[in-house]
C-alpha cells in the first residue's frame, strides 16, 4: 500500500533556523518499504532535510553518521528541473514513528517548504 502524506504546507524558515514535522505513524507494512520526499522550495535560502527515526514515538533519534541526511544543499535552483522541486528517495533505519527536520543552512535568506513523504 502506498501513503502520501502533505507533512510542510508553505512552512516559511528563517536563516540558520529548522522546523520539524510532527510525529508520523508508519504502517507496519512500510517500516522496511519506499520512502520519498517530495519537495518544492522557494526563497534564496538553501536546504538540509534529514530524518529523526523512534521505537515509540515520545523519543526521537538523530543518528551521528551522515545516513540520516536525505538531501544537503538544496536551493529554488536544485532538482532536475531546476526548479527547486524535487522527489527524492532515502532508507531509514527500521523504526515505527519518523519526523522530517529541515534546516535553512545558507545563513542569509529564508526559505519557504511544502513538503509530502510518500511510503510504501
Amino acid at each position: 500500500m502506498i501513503t502520501t502524506n502533505q507533512i510542510f504546507t508553505a512552512i516559511t524558515i528563517a536563516a540558520n533556523e529548522s522546523f520539524e514535522s510532527v510525529p508520523i505513524k508508519l504502517p507496519a507494512s512500510s517500516m522496511e518499504g519506499f520512502f520519498a520526499l517530495g519537495i518544492e522550495l522557494t526563497g534564496s535560502g538553501t536546504a538540509t532535510f534529514e530524518y529523526e527515526t523512534s521505537d515509540y514515538g515520545n523519543e526521537f533519534v538523530t543518528h551521528s553518521d551522515a545516513a540520516d541526511k536525505i538531501v544537503t544543499g538544496f536551493t529554488v535552483t536544485s532538482g532536475p528541473g531546476s526548479d527547486g522541486k524535487d522527489r527524492i528517495s532515502f532508507e531509514p533505519e527500521l523504526c515505527s514513528y519518523l519526523k522530517i527536520k529541515c534546516t535553512e543552512t545558507g545563513g542569509a535568506s529564508t526559505i519557504t517548504i511544502t513538503v509530502t513523504l510518500t511510503v510504501q
